[in-house]
């Protein structure tokens, strides 16, 4: 380090500029350095020390002599270690420093030693360097405790002390055997925070083997310090790891897996087995099978799982990562996949009063603004936006708006499937002991718990309506107007709040609604390419289809699916399931729009069926 720079780091203190006496100069260390400088120099007087090519007591004669205060020596060391988190260097040449600098305090009685630790502890808490950190807690707690036990003398040999031990000790006061107590606390409860996030920064710096990956929110790299853990509230712990899964991209499937307890994990048998294989690698095989295991997505979460049982359990882990890519949806519109895996964690929350609230909270806070403007657009132009007008009115494209309307009729079966009386209200906000002192936002499952329940009418209107907008997206219907199918009453119900009371109005616009379900199952017919019948394969097989249960397979088909070869008949399948799909999601519409016959839009179907040359299957519908 050059002498200019190295001077420019420090400052001193005069009381007059006339006259100056420099030998009790106080010479302090610059407070507007910056931060590499600061570790330049840092660097420059411990490095050597921590890397154990120079005695930390030579230094500390060095330090005496310069007239510097002990705690400016000891806020650089700090911020030195604690700048990265590779050290090659163990954390003893570290102890014989922080131990010199705190005798070197206790003689000059410049500070007294609660404030000595209590800044180190902060440093510690604030820094995202946690192996760094956590090395510096057990240094400072060892360091304390020893200065402690024997008075803060550090002038007495080794000898000196065993001797002194021997003698009667002095009468300490109450206080004092408190500040004792507290400080040994303090120190306590660092190092089991550190070493809760030193576990916690080995899982999230893992990228786990997975046989089955998901869309991924992108996030970056999640740091971690005890300070921001305290201020994050009782549900950071669960925020972080949830956080983790949407990086890495586990699925919904995996992560509830691996989050089940032992009684309640359902497998069968062929898991089962692969399970105790597996833990058989864990006490027997070679290391590098042992790497394989450990490094797997279900290991990683069953060992925050141990270590956190509260903060990691199923149903709160599987609710805020529904919500973390619920979020990262609303920031990209276009990534309609986000919102799709978000319903899939949503789907495998166990208590039905969670999974309901959460959803309520999902079509609220990030779907309702987006599902109005579609209807109110949809309802001014009478048929399917254009992808230009989709991204001015509503920012996203038609595309993506279609697989967005599919989501939200997941959505709001979801509420309306979820069953919220037979579940009791969960009890949550209990977190690991080194924790309890956080502070900050209530957890996710806290606000949800405190969510009204819906009502089953609102959230039935809404499904309807999102299932003629999927509809009309679909097959890009026209002259259909998606608002005026529904009485005044119900039209001014839309777009509120699902905890509202409604009275459904029966026998409503049937004419009109009538023509709007032939026209979908007209539409949902007439997309299907012509039958291969004519062709020397599939055309039994595609016809055997039962069409009367939505996406159910008849028997015929299931035996045959084997002999099926033909990539144009297996495609001609799913054309199938999807028309039959929606066809029977046109009945369904029916038979919830009382006053609608049921009837003719079967016959019609039929009628379109023979028409596009599938008469096999509409002669199963019949």
């Amino acid at each position: 380090m050059e002498v200019g720079k190295f001077f420019a780091c420090f400052h001193g203190n005069p009381s007059s500029q006339d006259s100056v006496n420099v030998e009790r100069l106080t010479i302090r260390l610059n407070g507007e350095l910056q931060d590499d400088k600061r570790l330049s120099l840092g660097a420059f007087l411990f490095g050597p020390v921590l890397a154990g090519n120079y005695s930390s007591s030579k230094l500390l004669v060095v330090l005496k002599a310069s007239g510097i205060l002990p705690e400016n020596f000891f806020s650089l060391l700090l911020h030195y270690w604690l700048s990265k988190d590779d050290w090659q260097v163990g954390a003893t040449n570290l102890y014989s420093m922080v131990k010199d600098l705190s005798i070197w305090q206790g003689e000059n009685k410049t500070n007294d030693s609660a404030t000595w630790w209590q800044t180190m502890r902060t440093r510690c808490s604030v820094s995202t360097c946690i192996s760094s950190a956590s090395i510096a807690a057990l240094v400072g707690q060892s360091v304390s405790a020893l200065l402690n036990c024997n008075g803060h003398s550090s002038e007495q040999s080794e000898c000196e002390k065993s001797d002194a031990a021997e003698k009667p000790s002095e009468k300490i006061s109450e206080s004092e055997w408190l500040d004792l107590s507290s400080d040994a606390e303090q120190w306590r409860y660092l190092v089991r925070q550190l070493q809760d996030l030193l576990l916690l920064g080995s899982v999230f710096k893992s990228q786990p083997v997975m046989e089955e990956s998901a869309e991924k929110t992108g996030f970056g790299d999640i740091l971690l310090s005890v300070d921001s853990m305290l201020f994050g509230g009782r549900g950071a712990i669960t925020d972080l790891v949830a956080r983790w899964i949407g990086k890495v991209g586990i699925t919904a499937k995996a992560v509830s897996m691996a989050l089940r307890s032992d009684i309640d994990l359902s497998i069968d048998s062929d898991e089962a087995m692969h399970t105790d294989e597996s833990l058989d690698e864990l006490a027997g095989k070679s290391a590098a099978d042992d790497d394989m295991h450990v490094n797997t997505c279900k290991a990683q979460l069953r060992k925050l799982v141990m270590h956190f049982p509260h903060s990691v359990s199923h149903d709160s882990v599987l609710s805020n990562c529904c919500w973390e890519y619920a979020v990262c949806w609303n920031k990209d519109p276009e990534m309609v996949g986000l919102l799709q895996q978000s319903l899939q964690f949503l789907k495998l929350i166990k208590n039905g009063i969670l999974q309901h609230g959460v959803a309520a909270m999902l079509w609220h806070t990030f779907v309702l603004q987006k599902f109005e403007a579609t209807a109110r657009l949809m309802e001014k132009v009478k048929k399917s936006p254009k992808a230009s007008l989709c991204r001015k009115e509503i920012g996203m494209t038609d595309t993506a708006l279609r697989d967005m309307m599919a989501q939200c009729c997941s959505l709001l079966d979801i509420i309306m499937q979820a069953d919220v009386e037979a579940e009791e209200i969960p009890v949550y906000g209990v977190i690991e002991e080194p924790w309890m002192s956080c502070q900050g936002p209530v957890p996710l499952v806290e606000l949800v718990i405190d969510q009204r329940l819906c009502y089953y009418a609102p959230v039935s209107l809404h499904y309807q309506l999102a299932v003629v907008l999927h509809a009309i997206l679909t097959y890009t219907l026209k002259s259909v107007k998606p608002l005026s199918l529904y009485h005044a009453k119900e039209a001014s119900c839309f777009f509120k709040d699902l905890q509202s009371l409604l009275v459904l109005v029966t026998n409503v616009n049937i004419g009109a609604r009538t023509e709007f379900l032939k026209k979908l199952i007209t539409a949902a017919v007439t997309a299907l390419p012509l039958p291969v019948s004519s062709t020397s394969v599939g055309s039994e097989q595609v016809e055997s289809y039962d069409v009367t249960d939505v996406g159910t397979p008849s028997t015929s088909t299931t035996d045959n699916t084997s002999a099926l070869t033909n990539a144009a008949a297996k495609q001609e399948i799913l054309n199938v399931v999807e028309m039959s799909h929606w066809c029977s999601k046109a009945i369904e519409l029916g038979l919830e729009w009382q006053g609608i016959n049921v009837d003719s839009l079967r016959m019609h179907y039929v009628c379109e069926l023979y028409s596009s040359g599938y008469d096999k299957l509409a002669e199963e519908v019949l």
